[in-house]
């Protein structure tokens, strides 16, 4: 029961940062856009892991887990190989605009003037896919 609960949140968090990562790209706020996208798309493979009987991440590596657990299904292992190539290209700019805040000395983030339109069109297009991919396996695990 908290497990159903636990994957329904984690959906309901990915649709929310969609629709922010759309709202940014509008606003011309490409680093947010960005970081919207890489967090939807690690928010849904977490519902995907909890499903597959795995524990997500705590250093956003997702595609890592997902590798692994890919073999667990036949039926659905190419889908979820190709959600972790994808999320394995988003998930390396979160830690470096999350977890380090006040480390630029050291390079640990991305300055926002990094991300360009097109950068965060990309990153919310690979986002929406990974999420239409993830709701396509996870319809054939129940």
């Amino acid at each position: 029961m908290a497990e159903n609960e636990e994957i329904r949140a984690f959906i309901r968090n990915a649709k929310e940062q969609l629709i922010d990562a759309e709202i940014s790209l509008r606003e011309e706020r490409y680093h947010l856009s960005f970081l919207c996208s890489s967090l939807s798309a690690e928010n849904i493979t977490s519902a995907l892991i909890i499903a597959l009987g795995g524990r997500t991440s705590k250093k956003h590596n997702n595609w890592m887990i997902l590798i692994r657990l890919a073999s667990m299904n036949e039926e659905i292992k190419p889908k979820v190989l190709e959600i972790s190539r994808m999320l394995h290209e988003l998930e390396p700019h979160i830690p470096k605009l999350l977890r380090y805040p006040f480390r630029y000395d050291q390079r640990w983030i991305i300055p926002p003037e990094y991300y360009t339109r097109e950068m965060a069109q990309r990153a919310l297009e690979k986002a929406k896919q990974i999420s239409k991919l993830t709701q396509e396996c996870m319809e054939k695990l129940s």
